[in-house]
Order: structure tokens, then C-alpha cells, then sequence
């Protein structure tokens, strides 16, 4: 199956009416069967979120989303994952099974202040390091200058 336009219910319902996959089951490598124009720009697998399939073209996640992304990664909440079953078409809705509810961390004003006084302590400890790079840098170009007049004198005899 191809679908320039990804949704999850075209997929269940695609999944459910297939052919089980064995062993035996044929191969689009030895088919007549091609790739068209419209499916060759679309990727193989696209990206998913918590919600299924995100939309073709990708959207990246804002900043924000991001940031509470890693935020609730770092405190150890990977995220509540459910299956919900996809409803066929002209089926009556099922009630879903309540989703199980996440703990996830909070911040207090004194985490927030105790995360601030390590990073200025993390920026104090980087406060000289400028001046350690650039005694790296000038070493290196000591040392690219030395061994380029020791290959000049090689050639040069």
C-alpha cells in the first residue's frame, strides 16, 4: 500500500483487510508492480508522535513542544502509550478504555532557583576557558608551522 496523505485510519483499515505476511507471501522485488511520481518523494517511514502518524510534508516540533518534550523525558515521565482502537466506517462508537494517568514532575520555585544557581555556577566554571583555547589554538599553530619546516627541509635537502 502507498499514501501520499498518511492518516492512521487509511492504514488500520488497509492492515486489517491485508493478507497475513508469511514467508511464502510475495515480494514487490519480484512483481511488474512500480513506483510512481506521486509515492517516490514520500518517505518509506515516516515520522510518528504519541498520536500516530504526523502529516506529509513533516512538521518539526516548536520549541516549546520540544522543551516540554525533554523536560518530562528528563524527569523520568516517558509519556502514557495507548492503543486505541480505530472505529470502521458506519460502525457505533465503543467507549475507550480510560487512559492511565501519567505522574509527571513539577517544579517548584526552589527547583527553579536551585537550577539557576547551577547554571551560574556551571558559567563560572567556564569563565577562563577562553583563554585556555586560545593557548590551545597558539600551540597548534606552533606546531602546524614546526612540521611544515620539517617537510620543507625533507624535500628541500
Amino acid at each position: 500500500m502507498a499514501v501520499t496523505k498518511i492518516t492512521t485510519g487509511t492504514v488500520a483499515a488497509a492492515v486489517d483487510k491485508a493478507n497475513p505476511v508469511t514467508h511464502r507471501s510475495p515480494h514487490l522485488c519480484r512483481s511488474t508492480k512500480t513506483i510512481n511520481e506521486a509515492t517516490r518523494v514520500v518517505p518509506v517511514f515516516s515520522s510518528i508522535n504519541q498520536w500516530g502518524a504526523l502529516p506529509f510534508p513533516l512538521h518539526r516540533l516548536t520549541p516549546h513542544s520540544l522543551s516540554r518534550r525533554v523536560r518530562d523525558l528528563l524527569a523520568g515521565g516517558m509519556g502514557a502509550h495507548r492503543h486505541l482502537p480505530v472505529d470502521p466506517v458506519g460502525a457505533e462508537p465503543v467507549d475507550p478504555t480510560p487512559a492511565p494517568v501519567a505522574n509527571l514532575a513539577t517544579y517548584s520555585r526552589d527547583d527553579a532557583q536551585r537550577a539557576w544557581a547551577r547554571r551560574r555556577t556551571d558559567l563560572d566554571d567556564l569563565a577562563g576557558i577562553d583563554a585556555v583555547l586560545d593557548e590551545v589554538d597558539t600551540r597548534a599553530k606552533e606546531l602546524q608551522h614546526r612540521t611544515a619546516v620539517v617537510l620543507a627541509a625533507e624535500h628541500n635537502p
